[in-house]
């Protein structure tokens, strides 16, 4: 478009209240479709009803892990125990 043109625009022109209802509907159907959004945006963020069988699930696993481990512990005490009885029985009837 040139913007050189010498021709004037025109006086202003009130706007139609038609237009206005218009304008009016429109700016309420974003707000509303805003709003609906924002509320609902936190119930897809909740946790859904599985959560609570994949946390159930989760410390059963810990807790046979833990046992896991302390059964372990308790096997490496009892090696070592044993080393060191063996060792002093040794050095007993070496006479050291």
């Amino acid at each position: 478009m040139d913007e050189n043109v010498s021709q004037p625009i025109g006086e202003a022109k009130p706007i139609d209240p038609r237009q206005w209802q218009k304008i009016l509907k429109r700016v309420g159907a974003i707000v509303g479709v805003a709003i609906g959004g924002v509320a609902a945006f936190p119930f897809l963020l909740a946790p859904t009803r599985l959560a609570g069988a994949s946390r159930s699930a989760r410390l059963l696993w810990q807790n046979r892990q833990k046992e896991i481990n302390e059964t372990i512990q308790r096997d490496r005490a009892a090696q070592l125990t044993a080393q060191l009885s063996t060792t002093g029985e040794q050095k007993v009837a070496s006479g050291k």
